[in-house]
């Protein structure tokens, strides 16, 4: 909360511009620009920090004329940048570019990503490549967040961002007369807040303006009810007056909007306003400042709408959250221990209480008893609701289906938490509202999705399924519709789909239709269905042990100029496990050499004939 200082001795000459632009899909480079911002203007008081999100900077006109540029980024999908960084990477790919077009650019990259991916960090080394070869000046060596490191990317980001307090000291330094002195001054708050008199306003929504409301259908539970694993089949329909007509296609996904579970916004009400009225509704007002689009913008609504929809009070706190918080703490011992689990000295304290344990907003709120922040301050230290993915698992139609894993953790001191969308999308009544987003999937764009034609191999273990059965169904229908105007003469469409659970009677998901599938088989549109049951023998077996098992069937498929490869699933060891069997197939039934199978995957990546859909 307190991040400006008053300077003495220090004149404007003695000041120097530095540029954070981030790219995110999820918020997490949006927060880490930020508090690596706080952390410059405390250790650093001459830096003038400006933290800008890439899709709204004007990099025509401001990015050759910067000195200091940070980037963090993300990477998404198959190794893609945000869509808010679409433009920008498209602007620094222009041939018409010269080697030297960016040679007043000093610059550093940061990246988060995740190390079980194949793409690990594409965007940011893509990015540190480009702005080298465009001339610019590498400052500090490119640092890499990974979540799959002890301490996520927090250990990876101090580093980094300690080398560049060491960087501007040497830089600002001699300009600084050693006397000057500051002092911690209060912002002003970022919102304000008025309560209104009506407690009839309409529910409203700060959100995506391409909302879609849908209806819940149905809700059934497809796993075995002893099975320690709850997955959802979710049917939803959308409104009439919405058309579904371009609305997605096969291989889209949706983001969901949850709500909150009432009992959660029952104990923030009483934490944070215990002696207001839930139905009263309040006038925010978001004040000029930098913007940051993981926080509430402007509305009017009720507290009660406030804490069941927008503000993500069951999610869990960053380390910015906890300095944030000490400030409020009337409590020197409270206000100390919020210091340290915001230090880097505090790192395994913070980890072992806020991170494994999935400790909330709410919940930290509840334990430090003497901070208490007024609700305008928190809507700062508090972020929105952010939607989450699901693969769509239906053909295009006014029905959207979805196939949800709900998330269910036991932490190491024993509390079980339920992930908040899955659990609130598991808790449906038919009849309920449900509000969406649909967005291009990345199997969409594949070249299978372009036509539904040519030969597939399709591998989806578990929920990955999901997309791969919506790609399945629109081909078939496809065929079904093409089917009067074919001929013998035509060659049938053959795929493969590999599926893999745990037991063929706990979690054989969307089992009866691939059983059907495998019984009726049309001439024209051939599907070829193996499941790996891992638990059902005493040998575990998995997809990449059947498509080893038919390698003959695969390499058949993978000979034809048109065949696909579409990967959906866990992005832990799975996305590479499989084109490790995919490269042996072609070694032991194609007669290549590991080079050569290298470069038949390669492309086939290159011409978007091999998709991976991966999440973590």
């Amino acid at each position: 909360v307190f991040v400006f200082y008053m300077f003495a001795f220090i004149t404007p000459l003695d000041m120097m511009d530095v540029r954070i632009l981030y790219a995110t899909s999820t918020g997490t480079a949006e927060d880490v620009a930020f508090t690596i911002a706080k952390k410059f203007r405390t250790a650093i008081p001459g830096l003038l920090i400006h933290v800008t999100d890439v899709e709204d900077y004007d990099f025509l006109s401001l990015l050759p004329e910067e000195m200091y540029v940070l980037f963090v980024v993300s990477t998404t999908g198959d190794g893609d940048p945000p869509s808010s960084m679409k433009n920008f990477w498209s602007f620094l790919l222009r041939k018409s570019l010269s080697p030297n077009a960016l040679e007043n650019l000093k610059f550093s990259v940061f990246g988060l990503g995740d190390s079980s991916y194949e793409k690990y960090n594409a965007t940011a080394r893509r990015l540190n490549t480009r702005l080298n070869q465009l001339g610019g000046s590498e400052v500090v060596a490119i640092g890499l967040g990974d979540d799959q490191a002890k301490y996520g990317y927090v250990d990876a980001l101090d580093k980094w961002v300690d080398k560049h307090c060491e960087y501007f000291r040497e830089i600002i330094k001699p300009n600084i007369s050693q006397s000057f002195a500051f002092t911690r001054l209060p912002t002003q708050p970022r919102y304000k807040i008025q309560f209104l008199n009506t407690n009839n306003l309409e529910h409203s929504q700060s959100r995506n303006a391409h909302i879609i409301e849908t209806t819940v259908i149905e809700n059934a539970r497809m796993t075995h009810i002893d099975w320690n694993q709850d997955v959802r089949h979710i049917k939803l329909r959308i409104a009439e007056q919405q058309s579904p007509v371009g609305y997605y296609a096969a291989g889209d996904i949706a983001e969901v909007y949850y709500c909150n579970p009432t009992e959660l916004v029952l104990k923030a009400f009483s934490i944070i306003v215990p002696d207001v009225d839930s139905s009263s509704t309040v006038s925010i007002e978001c004040l000029p400042s930098e913007i940051r689009k993981s926080r509430m913008a402007s509305i009017s609504c009720t507290l009660w709408e406030l804490f069941l929809r927008h503000l993500d009070i069951g999610g869990v706190p960053t380390r910015s959250f906890f300095e944030e918080l000490s400030v409020f703490a009337t409590s020197e011992e409270e206000r100390e221990k919020l210091q340290e689990l915001s230090s880097g000295a505090g790192t395994d304290l913070f980890f072992d209480y806020c991170v494994r344990e999935k400790r909330s907003y709410c919940e930290v709120l509840e334990d430090f008893k003497s901070a208490r922040p007024p609700l305008e301050r928190l809507l700062e230290m508090i972020p929105v609701i952010r939607p989450r993915q699901y693969s769509i698992a239906s053909p295009p139609s006014r029905d959207i289906e979805l196939c949800v894993a709900v998330a269910k953790k036991r932490t190491p001191y024993g509390r079980v938490k339920v992930g908040l969308c899955s659990g609130y999308l598991a808790g449906l009544q038919a009849g309920e509202t449900v509000v969406l987003v649909l967005r291009k999937g990345l199997l969409s764009r594949s070249r299978l999705c372009e036509a539904f034609k040519g030969p597939a191999i399709l591998v989806g273990p578990g929920t990955g399924v999901a997309p791969l059965r919506a790609i399945l169904m629109q081909m078939g229908l496809r065929h079904q519709d093409e089917g009067n105007r074919s001929s013998d003469r035509d060659p049938p469409t053959d795929v493969l789909l590999f599926f893999g659970c745990r037991k063929r009677n706990a979690d054989y998901l969307f089992g009866q239709e691939w059983e059907d599938l495998n019984t009726r088989q049309r001439s024209s549109f051939r599907v070829v269905i193996h499941s790996a049951f891992s638990q059902d023998q005493a040998v575990k077996e998995y997809v990449t042990h059947k498509i080893s098992s038919h390698a003959q069937e695969v390499w058949r498929l993978l000979q034809h100029p048109h065949c696909s490869v579409l990967v959906a699933g866990s992005a832990r060891k799975m996305p590479e496990d499989v084109r490790q069997a995919l490269l042996e197939v072609l070694q032991r039934c194609g007669g290549m050499d590991s080079p050569s199978a290298e470069t038949f995957i390669s492309n086939m990546v290159k011409t978007r004939r091999y998709i991976v859909e991966a999440w973590s």
